[in-house]
């Protein structure tokens, strides 16, 4: 039975959150619902936080919970359900309030916005310049930032209006300043992850002859002095141009240059274009940047910019794991695994993902055996499902095993049953063509046929990409 949503929220407290919720819940300041005892509610949740919360296994047993509660009478679960979403009710009251306790800025414009609404204009205009001055003093300006000025600038133009102040500019030309810097730096965002995430799946957008508009506003007002704004333009005109190095080094030499006034996550944001950068270029084949790529790797997980809340995303994982054993750093590469064991992201099964990595290390140390008891059936990303098959297919070759030939066909009916919106062209084409050569690989007169070993190698080395390349042309090599 799935958890109700109340558990499932509170699973995710921490034990700082859950005693500053047990202070809130107990608390009468908060009590919205009179239909049940307060008392009644906070001993619910203490008998959560105490039995339940503790458990490996995150489960309500609704009626001991009920005797709990009511121990001298018969259980009714419509009363139970009531004091369960009372105790919601106070949770999402406590997330709120938490949230709004984080927000500076929000909780000053609270105030700001009451003593605009109650005619205090002198306490307004001296609370709007103390926020003023606070944010001058913010140094990494994310897009948040940027809001926040516009919210900050569109207040005091309400204060203006409402005072109807008819020899004043109303604030207008800083409001819409404002409003254009925060508007450019989140449509530069958007558009950067479109790119970007339109290289790995149809996502069926075609909003990209708006960048002609969005470019003309920015070099209009002179937009790109702002770091934020000058990186994000470069980036994508490097997705727009992928062979351009000239773009690429533009945007590295900003990102060298403002790297210290960069948020946090804009920055893990941008250092991944630079290595998704050599990643493409390994892909076409150029593997002199592998060395550079393993290299970027090490310096971000030293940087801690790898890392979202600890941990690292499956194709992260993937790729780090994947250029170490090409590099032949089984130690190094042995030893992240098992440091990131538990520090995996993203997935509902973080438990496939590492042991889908140890299989790719097992059987770069010829443990083919070992290899497949660690391959799942299925993955939950579409991407390992692919790399999983393909691994599979490997481990078969090197075992000489009868199943080889149905694990291809099997293989290609997968990758070719797989719609528009789940791999865009350039994945299929790339597993195709590993499809076809090892096809032409295993044919008899491959062996020890030379000119057509050597044919099928520049046939490889020529096309655009093809998944496992090094490791076919290395099996080529085995059959001259």
């Amino acid at each position: 039975m799935p958890r109700s949503k109340l558990l499932q929220i509170l699973a995710t407290f921490d034990q700082q959150q859950l005693r500053s919720l047990d202070k809130f819940v107990s608390s009468s300041h908060f009590d919205d619902d009179k239909n049940i005892n307060s008392q009644v509610v906070y001993q619910f949740f203490s008998y959560i936080r105490n039995n339940v919360l503790v458990s490996e296994e995150i489960s309500l047993d609704k009626e001991e919970a009920f005797i709990h509660l009511y121990p001298e009478k018969q259980y009714v679960e419509n009363k139970l359900h009531q004091v369960m979403s009372s105790l919601l009710k106070k949770v999402y009251r406590f997330i709120q309030l938490e949230e709004l306790e984080s927000k500076s800025v929000k909780r000053s414009l609270a105030i700001i916005t009451y003593y605009r609404k109650n005619g205090l204009q002198s306490l307004f205009r001296s609370e709007i310049r103390k926020l003023k001055s606070e944010q001058r003093k913010i140094i990494r300006k994310d897009k948040h930032f940027y809001y926040n000025e516009y919210l900050i600038e569109d207040e005091e133009l309400e204060f203006e209006c409402q005072n109807n102040l008819k020899d004043s500019d109303l604030n207008l030309g800083d409001t819409l300043q404002s409003f254009n810097i925060y508007y450019v730096v989140t449509k530069l965002e958007y558009f950067t992850l479109l790119l970007s995430q339109g290289k790995h799946i149809k996502l069926g957008l075609d909003n990209v002859e708006l960048l002609d508009e969005l470019f003309k506003l920015i070099q209009q007002h002179n937009y790109l002095d702002i770091p934020l704004i000058s990186i994000y333009y470069q980036i994508i005109l490097v997705l727009q141009e992928p062979t351009s190095d000239s773009h690429f080094m533009r945007f590295k030499q900003l990102l060298d240059k403002h790297h210290a006034v960069l948020p946090i996550n804009d920055l893990k944001a941008f250092q991944a274009h630079v290595r998704n950068y050599y990643l493409e270029k390994i892909n076409k084949g150029e593997t002199k940047y592998v060395n550079d790529v393993l290299h970027l790797y090490k310096k971000h997980l030293d940087q801690g910019t790898l890392y979202y809340d600890g941990k690292l995303h499956p194709s992260t994982i993937q790729n780090i794991v994947t250029y170490g054993l090409r590099l032949k750093e089984y130690d190094w590469v042995n030893k992240f695994l098992k440091t990131h064991q538990h520090k995996i992201m993203g997935t509902n099964y973080p438990e496939n993902v590492y042991y889908f990595n140890l299989a790719n290390v097992l059987f770069y140390q010829k443990k083919y055996d070992n290899a497949l008891d660690h391959l799942s059936d299925k993955y939950e990303d579409i991407f390992y499902n692919i790399s999983a098959r393909r691994l599979r297919i490997k481990i078969y070759y090197e075992e000489k095993s009868d199943l080889l030939f149905s694990e291809i066909d099997s293989f290609a009916m997968y990758i070719s049953r797989l719609g528009k919106r789940q791999i865009v062209q350039n994945v299929r084409d790339v597993n195709n063509r590993f499809v076809s050569f090892l096809r032409k690989l295993l044919n008899p007169k491959t062996f020890k046929n030379k000119d057509r070993i050597d044919q099928l190698c520049t046939m490889i080395m020529q096309s655009e990409g093809v998944a496992e390349k090094e490791w076919l042309l290395g099996k080529l090599e085995e059959l001259r």
